[in-house]
C-alpha cells in the first residue's frame, strides 16, 4: 500500500477511537508530497473491501486530498473547472487539531470565477480576505503541513466525478521558484485487510422490540475532515433480528427536486441519509434526496434493516426508501444537511452540538426514528411503528 494512503488511513482509524476516548491523538506525520491528490475515494466505488472507505463517507459523494509542506513563503496555486456537479468546495485542515475542524474553504456558491468557468485558489499561511485566498496554516504559524481537500457531489455522469474536466492543477511557488505537480496515481493504491468483521448472523436480540431512537448533533470531532458547509446528525442502533429502523419526517427542498426549487432557491442543497458500520465507521449504502421517495404530504420514510427481515413494503411503491444493515450489528444512521437556504431556519444547523434533533429546533423537518417489528411495518408502515 502507498505508505502515505497507509499514515493516513492509519490516522483517520486512531481518531475514530480519540473521538470515543479510547486512545490518545495519533502522531502527525511529516507527508512526502511528490504528486498532486494522492488520496481518492470515489463514492460510486466504496464497498466493504475499499482501503479509504472510512469516516463516514457519502457514497454520492466525491474526495480528493493533498497534503503540502508550507513554509513562510510557500504560495500554493489551485486552477481548475468544476461543473455539472450538484456541489463542489475546496477545505484546508491541519493534524495539530487532529483533522476535527476544517481551517478554511471555499465552495462553488462562494469563489469568484471567469466567465468560462474556470477559477484560481491561492493558499498562503495566513489566507487572505477574498474568498479565493485560503488559509493554509492556524493563525500565528508560517510552517507546517497544509492538507487540501476537494470534493464533490452528484455529478451529473457518475463516470465523470469531477465534471467534464481534469482535477485541477497544484503549483507549489516559494519565492521566484515554483512547481506544478503531477497528477498522482491512485489505482497504485493496494488494499488493506479489512477491518470490516465478517457476516454476523447473530444481533443484539432475538425478540423484536419497537422502541423511539433520538438524532442528535455531532460535534466536529467525531468527524475527522468535516465539511464547514455540513451539519451531521446521528442516531445509534443495534441490529434486532425481526425488527427494522424507521426514520420519517419532512424533507427540505433541493434543486431540481421537481418543485421549481434552484441552487439559490432551495431549502438546502443537498441531504441524504447513510447507514455506517460500527466499529467500523464504513459507508454500507447512502440514498440521497433525489432518490427519496416522498409521499402526498411531502414526508420521508427510510427503513434500515438486514435483508431477511426487510418487509414486503419497503420499496418506492411504498414511498419507502430502504437501506441494508450491513455486516456489523452495531450502526450509526447519519443524516447530512448541507449549506441551508439563508431563510431555513429548520435545518441540522439549527441543532446545538450533541442536542437531540426535535420540534423546538427542526420543527417537522425532525428526522423521528424507532425500532419496530417487521410484521408491524408490514402491517401498519411507519405509523404502526409510532412514527405519524
Amino acid at each position: 500500500m502507498n505508505q502515505h494512503l497507509r499514515l493516513l488511513v492509519l490516522s483517520a482509524v486512531a481518531l475514530v477511537f480519540v473521538a470515543s476516548g479510547c486512545v490518545a491523538a495519533p502522531m502527525v506525520e511529516q507527508a512526502d508530497t511528490t504528486c498532486a491528490w494522492s488520496t481518492e475515494l470515489l463514492g460510486a466505488e466504496l464497498d466493504s473491501e475499499h482501503p479509504t472507505n472510512l469516516v463516514f463517507p457519502d457514497t454520492s459523494a466525491n474526495y480528493w486530498m493533498s497534503q503540502v509542506p508550507m513554509g513562510p513563503s510557500t504560495e500554493l496555486t489551485i486552477s481548475g473547472n468544476v461543473s455539472d456537479v450538484r456541489y463542489w468546495s475546496l477545505h484546508t485542515y491541519v493534524g495539530g487539531d487532529g483533522f476535527t475542524s476544517a481551517l478554511d474553504h471555499v465552495n462553488d456558491a462562494s469563489i469568484s470565477s471567469e466567465a468560462d468557468g474556470s477559477w484560481k485558489v491561492r493558499i498562503t499561511p495566513e489566507g487572505g480576505s477574498d474568498a479565493n485566498h485560503l488559509a493554509g496554516l492556524p493563525a500565528g504559524r508560517d510552517a507546517g503541513i497544509s492538507w487540501v481537500v476537494l470534493r464533490s457531489y452528484l455529478p451529473d455522469d457518475a463516470s465523470l466525478p469531477i465534471g467534464p474536466h481534469e482535477l485541477p492543477t497544484i503549483q507549489i511557488s516559494s519565492g521566484r521558484s515554483g512547481v506544478t505537480l503531477e497528477l498522482c496515481d491512485p489505482h497504485r493504491v493496494v488494499s488493506p485487510v479489512t477491518r470490516i468483521p465478517e457476516p454476523t448472523e447473530g444481533s443484539g436480540s432475538e425478540t423484536p422490540v419497537q422502541r423511539p431512537l433520538s438524532f442528535s448533533r455531532t460535534p466536529s470531532a467525531a468527524t475527522p475532515f468535516p465539511n464547514a458547509d455540513t451539519a451531521y446528525l446521528a442516531a445509534p442502533a443495534v441490529r434486532l433480528e425481526g425488527s427494522v429502523l424507521v426514520v420519517r419526517g419532512r424533507a427540505p427542498s433541493f434543486p431540481g427536486d421537481g418543485t421549481g426549487a434552484t441552487t439559490e432557491s432551495a431549502q438546502l442543497r443537498y441531504w441524504s441519509f447513510c447507514q455506517f458500520g460500527m466499529p467500523s465507521t464504513s459507508a454500507v449504502e447512502c440514498v440521497s434526496d433525489s432518490d427519496v421517495p416522498l409521499d402526498e404530504s411531502g414526508y420521508y420514510t427510510i427503513v434500515v434493516s438486514d435483508p431477511s427481515d426487510r418487509p414486503q413494503n419497503a420499496d418506492t411503491q411504498h414511498d419507502v426508501a430502504w437501506l441494508p444493515w450491513g455486516r456489523e450489528v452495531q450502526a450509526q444512521i447519519g443524516l447530512r444537511n448541507m449549506l441551508p437556504s439563508a431563510d431555513f431556519d429548520a435545518s441540522a444547523f439549527a441543532v446545538p452540538t450533541r442536542s437531540i434533533a426535535d420540534d423546538t429546533n427542526m420543527g417537522d423537518f425532525a428526522p423521528r426514528a424507532a425500532m419496530c417489528p417487521t410484521a408491524v411495518f408490514e402491517a401498519s408502515g411507519h405509523s404502526g411503528c409510532g412514527l405519524a
